[in-house]
C-alpha cells in the first residue's frame, strides 16, 4: 500500500498531495534560485515516484513469493520516496556544517554545487542544458565550441578550480553557446562527446520526431474532440508490439453490448433502465 508518510509515526494520518509533499520533503527549498522564494517542482515527481516504488516493491514481493514462499506486505510513503532524487542536495546539506552559508536552491546548477559547467546556457534562439559530469565530458566540451585551451588551463583544472571558479566559467561558456542556435548546439556537442540538450516547450516536444520515430507520440481523430497528440506506454518489451492506441467512445457508447452481450440483458430491460434514468 502507499499513503503520504506512512503507517506510524507522528505524521501518519495526515492528508498528502503532491504539492505538500514537495514543501515538507525539502523538494521546494531545493527547487528555485538562491536569491527567489521555494518552487514547486513542475512535474508531478512524488505522485510518480511514489507510484514507480510501488511497483518495484510489488514485482519484489511477488519474486519472493515465487522463490521463498513467503507472503509479504509491502508499504511505500510518499515522502520517503521521493529522497533517492534529492541525494545530491542532501549531500550539500549535510556537508554543510553551519546552516547560515547552506546553499539551498542553486537554479539550474548542480543540486551538490560540486560538478560544473551543470547549468542551462544560452544560444541565439533560447537556451540549453549542458553537463560535464567527468573529464571527457569537459574536454570534448571545449573542442566542440572551439576552446581546446580550457582543457589546459590552470584555472580549471582540475575539477576542484572549475567549482571554485563556477560564476566565470559559466561566463565564458555562455559567451560561446550564445553564438550558436540550439540545434546546432544540441547536434555539435553530441557529436562531440558533451552531453547537451534544447531547452523546449512541449508544444515542441509533441512534434518531436525522435518521439514520433519511436511511436511514443502519436495523432488520432477522436470523433468529439477531433485531432489529438497522445502518448503512449514508456515501456517497451522485446518482441511485443506496442498496441494501436484507438480514441474512446462518448460516455455510455458501449452500454448495450455490455450489458446486453457480457450481463446478458435483453433489449427491452435495457430500454426500461434508460427510460428510468438508471443508465
Amino acid at each position: 500500500q502507499t499513503s503520504g508518510y506512512g503507517n506510524n509515526g507522528p505524521y501518519r494520518d495526515y492528508p498528502a498531495m503532491d504539492l505538500t509533499v514537495q514543501a515538507v520533503s525539502g523538494i521546494m527549498d531545493s527547487t528555485g534560485y538562491p536569491d527567489g522564494p521555494p518552487v514547486k517542482a513542475g512535474p508531478a515527481l512524488v505522485d510518480f515516484a511514489a507510484g514507480t516504488h510501488l511497483y518495484c516493491s510489488i514485482m519484489t514481493a511477488l519474486f519472493s513469493r515465487e522463490r521463498t514462499g513467503q507472503v509479504l506486505t509491502t508499504e511505500v510513503a510518499m515522502m520517503e520516496a521521493i529522497y533517492p532524487t534529492l541525494a545530491s542536495n542532501l549531500a550539500l546539506a549535510i556537508g554543510t556544517p553551519d546552516p547560515d552559508n547552506y546553499i539551498a536552491r542553486t537554479g539550474n546548477r548542480h543540486g551538490g554545487m560540486s560538478l560544473t559547467p551543470y547549468n542551462v546556457y544560452k544560444a541565439s534562439d533560447g537556451f540549453v542544458a549542458i553537463i560535464c559530469n567527468n573529464e571527457r565530458h569537459w574536454i570534448a566540451l571545449g573542442k566542440a565550441l572551439g576552446r581546446e585551451d580550457w582543457a589546459t588551463n590552470p584555472e580549471y583544472n582540475p575539477l576542484v578550480e572549475r567549482v571554485r571558479r563556477m560564476d566565470k566559467l559559466d561566463a565564458e561558456v555562455n559567451a560561446e553557446t550564445s553564438k550558436y542556435t540550439r540545434m546546432q548546439l544540441f547536434e555539435l556537442l553530441n557529436k562531440t562527446g558533451a552531453a547537451c540538450a534544447p531547452v523546449r516547450t512541449l508544444p515542441e516536444v509533441m512534434s518531436d520526431p525522435h518521439l514520433r520515430d519511436r511511436g511514443m507520440v502519436h495523432d488520432i481523430d477522436h470523433p468529439e474532440y477531433g485531432k489529438l497528440v497522445v502518448m503512449r506506454s514508456p515501456i517497451h518489451y522485446g518482441g511485443i508490439k506496442q498496441p494501436d492506441y484507438k480514441p474512446s467512445g462518448y460516455m455510455g457508447a458501449d452500454i448495450n453490448a455490455i450489458l446486453g452481450e457480457e450481463l446478458k440483458y435483453s433489449p427491452q430491460e435495457i430500454e426500461d433502465l434508460k427510460k428510468a434514468g438508471d443508465i
